[in-house]
Formats: structure tokens, sequence, C-alpha cells
């Protein structure tokens, strides 16, 4: 499945996370600090009362990632803000064709992307460029 992407630098992303808008976003590069600054300024921005973080502030890494947990954590609507967001480190080598294959179908559900901020954060060497 092909998607249109566009690639913006760090410094575009970084002006992007002081006003953030629903949207999906893949932080990749070999500067794991710069990725983690970057996810943590839209937590700051999006999640100003820890008491909603758990949901308006969600968190999958690689062990509890599955296309259903994605779409679980995407599917109920942010509560007192606009638009939550939701992190998911995953490294792409690791994951089967299959997982792959129903990532980009529910990245093409932009039913999804009304209202999340979707960062999918891969760690140095964790995707082919």
């Amino acid at each position: 499945m092909e998607m249109a992407h566009d690639i913006i630098t760090d410094a575009d992303f970084r002006r992007l996370t002081k006003a953030p808008a629903p949207g999906k976003y893949l932080l990749f590069g070999d500067e794991d600090y710069l990725k983690a600054y970057s996810a943590q300024s839209v937590r700051r921005t999006l999640c100003p009362d820890e008491s909603l973080a758990p949901f308006n502030c969600i968190s999958i890494d690689r062990a509890g990632y599955s296309a259903a947990a994605l779409r679980s954590a995407l599917t109920p609507p942010p509560m007192f803000v606009g638009c939550k967001t939701v992190s998911v480190t995953l490294t792409f080598d690791d994951l089967r064709p299959g997982e792959i294959n129903e990532l980009c179908e529910l990245l093409a559900d932009g039913s999804l992307f009304e209202y999340n901020f979707l960062m999918i954060t891969v760690p140095a060497g964790g995707i082919d460029a």
C-alpha cells in the first residue's frame, strides 16, 4: 500500500509542536534524544493536566504494540481538549510483513485522525530510510 508523505525537518516539527493539530508523524533518524525531546514537547502541550494523561497521552512500546492496540488507543476521543497524543515506539525491522500491512491500513483510516496526534518513533537504525 503506497501512501503520500512529506518529510519535514526537525526544526519544522518543533515549530509544529507549539500548536499541535491532528495528524500522523513518523520520527526517524540517528538522533534519539531529539526524537524523545520532540515527543515530550508535544506531550507537554497536549497534556497540560497530568490527571487526564491516561486519556489524552497514550504510549505504546514494541512489547505492547499490535494494530488492535493502536486502534484501541486512537478510537476514544480526547477528554477536555481538542486533540490527544498517541506515541508508538517501533523498530520496523522487528515487525512481520502482516503487521506492517495492518499498520498501513490503520494509518489510511482518516476517521482515526480527526483528533489524534500520532507519533511513531523509530529508534536509530530501526528503519531502512
